[in-house]
Formats: C-alpha cells, structure tokens, sequence
C-alpha cells in the first residue's frame, strides 16, 4: 500500500499494517470503510441525477425553447385558421406582423452583408486609397 493511501485511509492502513489474521475489530473497521465509501457514491450519483434534472426542467434545452421568431410560421397560422381557432381578421392581423418581422430580418441581413467583417484584414482598403493618390 502506498504512502499516499494510508494517508488517506488511516484506518486502512492500521487494519493492513497488523500481522497475523484479521481480528473482529478489523473486519468491523473494513466494513464500516467501505459502507462510508459506497455511501458517497451513492450520494455522488444522486447528485449528478438532480442535477441533471434540475438543469432540464428549470434552465431548459435545445427541444424546451424554439428559435427567436419562429414561434408561428405561416403554415401555422393558416391551419389555425382553417381549423376555425382564429378569425379571418385575426389571421391577416397576425400574417402582418410575421411579414413584417421577416421583412426586418432580411433588411437587417441585407445592411450586414455588404459590410466587410470586424477582423477583415485592410489590404483592400489601403490599395484603393493608394491607387487614388497615383
């Protein structure tokens, strides 16, 4: 048994430093170590559990929350629609909005796209301006 062991179990290491056969006291002693160590890990184990479902039930996960904006598509609503849930008024109404904020997104994307990205590197930018000054 190394030193590092017996530092962390002493009772081991008493229990397996006596010669001769295991007394009484020793099996108890043994006993009482291992039902200590299966303890922690059944607490370990009980723990990770909980916390996974701790983790799932109030942080929510991929299959908990939908992406930003696509709480209804238009195939949705016209089933909505269709199914009588929802007025003819209700259903243009709600068909705006969703257009709207497509039409925003593609707007936004659209301003994004000509702009060179953050870390571009300016070669581009210095070659014009010198080709300007010549």
């Amino acid at each position: 048994m190394g030193p590092a062991l017996a530092s962390l179990f002493p009772l081991i290491a008493r229990a397996a430093t006596r010669g001769g056969a295991a007394t009484p006291d020793t099996d108890e002693t043994m006993r009482r170590v291992l039902m200590y160590v299966l303890l922690l890990l059944v607490a370990g184990v009980v723990f990770a559990l909980l916390t996974i479902w701790f983790r799932r039930q109030f942080l929510g996960g991929p299959s908990r929350t939908p992406p930003e904006g696509t709480v209804f598509s238009l195939s949705d609503l016209r089933q909505l629609r269709a199914d009588g849930l929802i007025s003819q008024q209700e259903y243009e109404q709600t068909r705006d909005k969703i257009v709207q904020v497509a039409q925003k997104s593609l707007a936004d994307a659209a301003d994004h796209a000509d702009r060179p990205p953050i870390d571009a590197p300016r070669t581009k930018d210095v070659d014009l301006i010198r080709d300007a000054e010549r």
